[in-house]
């Protein structure tokens, strides 16, 4: 009778073995889990001869979701959840906040912005004044046209042209220029008005500019009177 009861006790101890064993490999693979069955009040049903009643349950893989697409491994990091591409890998890289619902993806692209900065030097070019000139009867004078390159302390004076005081106007070339130029004349017989607020015997033209424009006023005495 002892023997008997030996017997059963090593056949329940070797079936709950197998049946953990089996439990463990199931849950490795994903696959087919052996579980007890229990009663209302799970407890373990027994057969005749006290062994546990087993049944074969198939659980859902891990690795496979209900419409059989597959389910991208997720690597736990510090403050949220990174999940890698599936399927095939489309290059994203999806992370989820700590306690948050919302995902957030970041796609990896490379830009490539090219700025040119393009400093544009000042050119030499060909500067010309108009200059209208007083009306006096159409009396002879000399026209001295000067000028001063921006940065420089002397004026460049030209040889004197005859001119006729008929208040027309009349164009001259005044010489080939880099940067901004301030362009004096001076007519023999005239008084040009000229102050400190007013010159109207002088233009200041541009490195962008190439041409000026003079009307003198004459017939008011110079205020100030010599150069600049």
């Amino acid at each position: 009778m002892k023997k008997d009861t030996l017997i059963k006790i090593l056949a329940v101890i070797m079936a709950l073995t197998i049946v953990i064993t089996l439990a463990s490999c199931s849950a490795k693979n994903g696959g087919p889990e052996v579980i007890e069955v229990t009663d209302e009040n799970g407890e373990v049903v027994t057969d005749a001869n006290g062994d546990p009643v087993t049944e074969l349950v198939d659980f859902e893989d891990d690795s496979t979701s209900a419409s059989g697409e597959a389910v991208t491994a997720e690597k736990q990091t510090e403050g949220g959840t990174t999940t890698a591409g599936g399927n095939g890998g489309d290059g994203k890289t999806t992370t989820t906040a700590a306690g948050g619902n919302e995902d957030k993806t970041t796609e990896k692209t490379t830009e490539k912005t090219t700025q040119e900065t393009t400093t544009e030097k000042p050119k030499k070019r060909d500067v010309s004044v108009t200059i209208r000139m007083p009306n006096k009867n159409k009396a002879d004078s000399k026209l001295t046209i000067m000028y001063r390159v921006a940065g420089e302390s002397e004026y460049t004076r030209l040889d004197p042209i005859d001119v006729k005081l008929d208040g027309n106007e009349q164009t001259f070339d005044v010489d080939s220029i880099k940067g901004t130029v301030k362009v004096v004349i001076r007519l023999s017989g005239c008084d040009i008005y000229k102050d400190n607020n007013n010159d109207t015997s002088a233009v200041v033209i541009k490195s962008n500019e190439n041409h000026g424009y003079i009307e003198p006023v004459i017939g008011i005495e110079n205020i100030d009177g010599g150069w600049d």
